[in-house]
């Protein structure tokens, strides 16, 4: 990444690299065939997209931290959810709570808040390896430290992030935006991102009413993603609700 990084910013230098969750991904991710035939719940979820590889168990170690010993919960855990007939909510609070939920397993815990390192690390060494003139932003979710990110640290090695604005009304797209300005602080880049999926966005006037929190001149950027996978059509609904 650092050598691809290098090569498109010194050769073309664009304005900005956008780094698409340079994080560790959830369990559910997106697939080419479906995986949870169990009913897993976003505990379940969050716990199997943990990484106890090799390189991330001696990483740790080096810090001090025990991954055997959070890996051995871990596994206990998914393996009683798939004893289950049916599913059962272990942490209700969860994602709510945060990792605090995890405090009571000092090991497993010790581990979540590790999981930022790595990621900080990453997005460090990618800014490194970029052209000055081009800025390195990261693309993430409001639940970002579910994948490791830490976006006041993150926001102090690179040039800013765009947060998405996934299944949220108007006013969580406020908050998200001042949530990200207010840590972020004036100088970074910040923007955000939209899908234009049905029935998540059911009309023109939908996408409008929530992107309007965004068209703010705290708000940098706005990205509408489509993955090739939406109608040409829906693209005038951009237009209308940028005009608006």
């Amino acid at each position: 990444m650092r050598a691809l990084i290098a090569d498109i910013s010194y050769s073309y230098k664009p304005d900005r690299i956008e780094l698409e969750s340079p994080s560790f991904m959830g369990f559910a991710h997106e697939y080419h065939h479906e995986k949870d035939g169990v009913g897993l719940t976003p505990e379940e979820d969050f716990l199997l997209s943990l990484c106890f590889c090799p390189s991330c168990l001696v990483r740790a170690a080096k810090a001090g931290i025990n991954g055997e010993a959070a890996r051995k919960v871990v596994r206990q855990w998914i393996a009683e959810t798939c004893e289950r007939e049916v599913p059962e909510r272990r942490f209700p609070e969860f994602p709510a709570a945060g990792l605090d939920l995890f405090r009571p397993w000092p090991e497993l815990h010790a581990y979540l808040i590790w999981r930022f390192e790595p990621v900080t690390s990453l997005v460090t060494e990618l800014r490194e390896a970029a052209h000055p003139a081009t800025r390195v932003v990261i693309i993430d979710l409001k639940e970002g430290w579910q994948g490791g990110c830490d976006l006041a640290a993150l926001g102090k090695v690179c040039d800013g992030a765009i947060l998405c604005a996934y299944d949220m009304q108007a006013d969580d797209v406020a908050s998200l935006m001042a949530t990200g300005r207010s840590v972020l602080g004036s100088g970074k880049f910040l923007g955000t991102g939209y899908r234009l999926f049905y029935p998540e966005m059911s009309g023109p006037q939908v996408l409008a009413s929530k992107v309007k929190p965004a068209l703010t001149p705290d708000v940098d950027g706005i990205n509408f993603y489509n993955y090739g996978l939406v109608p040409a059509a829906r693209l005038d609904w951009v237009k209308a609700a940028l005009a608006a």
